[in-house]
């Protein structure tokens, strides 16, 4: 398997066109999923794990990347370089894209709770079903 599906966030600064990888708050983090449902967690909570503005675009993207020829040795460098070259060189698809809101914001802190809140009613749910 040389190829593999990859779901990416993306940022694009105000005032831009250009859609980059998002920088990541945490190292060696990347704005890489392999699942889907993983890359729509990051995607909806981009405020709290990536860098950007309010007022930024977010955008959710799938690409697939050549995983031929990665250095074990620096894996996630050479990951991220390869998944920028995919955004760059290959047609990746835009799933999403949304407005970025201020990380203190009421309003990203109301959907973390809501989202809290509604994980654990499904795990409530789930162990009495």
């Amino acid at each position: 398997m040389s190829e593999l599906r990859c779901y990416f966030v993306g940022h694009i600064p105000q005032g831009s066109d250009e859609i980059q990888l998002a920088e990541p708050m945490r190292p060696n983090n990347l704005a890489v999923s392999f699942t889907e449902s993983l890359s729509e967690f990051f995607f909806d909570f981009a405020e709290k794990h990536f860098y950007c503005e309010q007022g930024d675009d977010i955008v959710l993207m799938s690409a697939n990347v050549d995983c031929s020829e990665l250095d074990d040795a620096d894996f996630i460098q050479d990951f991220k370089k390869k998944t920028e070259s995919s955004l760059q060189t290959q047609a990746s698809e835009v799933l999403k894209r949304r407005k970025a809101i201020a990380s203190d914001s009421v309003e990203l802190s109301k959907k973390v709770r809501e989202n809290l809140y509604e994980t654990h009613r499904l795990i409530s749910q789930h162990k009495h079903s």
